[in-house]
């Protein structure tokens, strides 16, 4: 039972995940406001921004973020370093829960790429979790190497 609803969640969250794609941009000119930022802790000049920690069908959240290089040097978030979107988690502090990023039947994580960000430019990112209980209002963002964004609303 339990294998069979991880299943269907990574069906639902990849069948989401398209449907999202449809959504358009915000309009040129119009920046969206960060809900969280937080300074990369080891390269100057690069940050990131919460954009959206979405309640979305499926007993899923959708985190999207955006990493911001200010700086002269490219900076790469790379798979298998600490700095991967697949080892992006939420933690809810009130009720002592991890959740980790939402895997299919492959164990692909259900996610974006993990970007390079050219100097003087900027990288969205995306992550799918399993959702905390509909009590929980905010939760501690924690995308390594930097430091935790803590109680960022989540948008029904």
């Amino acid at each position: 039972m339990r294998r069979r609803r991880r299943i269907g969640v990574g069906v639902v969250s990849v069948m989401l995940t398209g449907l999202a794609m449809l959504v358009p941009a915000p309009a040129p000119g119009r920046a969206q406001t960060a809900l969280a930022r937080a300074e990369a802790q080891q390269a100057p000049g690069v940050r990131v921004e919460v954009r959206e920690l979405k309640r979305t069908s499926g007993d899923t959240l959708t985190l999207r973020a955006v990493v911001v290089n200010d700086s002269d040097q490219k900076f790469k978030v790379a798979e298998g370093t600490s700095l991967s979107v697949p080892r992006i988690y939420l933690l809810d502090t009130a009720n002592r829960r991890k959740y980790t990023v939402v895997r299919d039947e492959k164990a692909k994580c259900i996610c974006s790429p993990s970007p390079m960000v050219k100097a003087k430019s900027r990288a969205e990112i995306w992550a799918k979790f399993g959702a905390p209980p509909e009590g929980v209002q905010k939760l501690t963002v924690v995308i390594p190497q930097f430091a935790p964004l803590e109680n960022v609303p989540i948008r029904q």
